[in-house]
């Protein structure tokens, strides 16, 4: 079962097994939430970038031990191309490949925040639903419905916290409807609200 948590708080201050952002090949150096990680880390991402071991393309995936300078034990960020090329399809392939990659490290939690929210142009809800839809379709793959994994939703900023809350909600029962018609519906939790 899939269950995912809303928290109105800032991605560096959640709690889970594994933290996720995304950064893109053409914002060098780093915005948002992949910035303020690679700052905690002393500057280990830009250290990559630098030495041409990552460049942010799609599918790219780096993943960093905390070392205890995040409340989180591992990072992983994930490369999402040009900022200007990400695409519904993109985030929904992204987010399901981030559940396989998960899977494989046996993690069963993760905490995340919206995927280019930094970008003035992004539309907000719509890159909530695709990165549910993602999310999901890659349980939905991977995980029988005994099996339990969380995804935390991290958003710091109130109006847009309670836009998270609402279209989490919304995008978790339109995947219903559209996609698990013919599955047990039981396999997705609830989304509390915590604060």
């Amino acid at each position: 079962m899939i269950t995912f948590r809303t928290l109105p708080i800032e991605l560096l201050e959640a709690e889970a097994e594994l933290l996720v952002c995304a950064y893109f090949a053409d914002l060098i150096p780093l915005r948002g939430d992949a910035s303020w990680v690679d700052w905690r880390l002393n500057g280990q991402v830009s250290q990559l970038l630098l030495a041409n071991r990552a460049q942010g393309e799609y599918g790219e995936a780096l993943l960093l031990p905390s070392r205890g300078k995040l409340p989180c034990p591992k990072v992983l960020l994930l490369g999402m191309g040009e900022s200007r090329e990400l695409t519904s399809e993109r985030l929904v392939e992204g987010c399901a490949r981030l559940i396989e990659r998960a899977a494989k490290m046996q993690v069963r939690g993760l905490a995340i925040s919206v995927i280019g929210r930094e970008q003035l142009a992004v539309e907000y809800e719509q890159n909530v639903t695709d990165m549910i839809d993602g999310l999901l379709a890659g349980c939905n793959r991977l995980f029988s419905s005994e099996e339990e994994f969380t995804v935390i939703f991290v958003e710091d900023e109130k109006r847009r916290f309670d836009v998270l809350l609402k279209t989490v909600r919304f995008a978790i029962e339109s995947f219903t409807y559209r996609f698990l018609a013919d599955r047990d519906p039981s396999c997705i939790g609830g989304n509390p609200q915590e604060s």
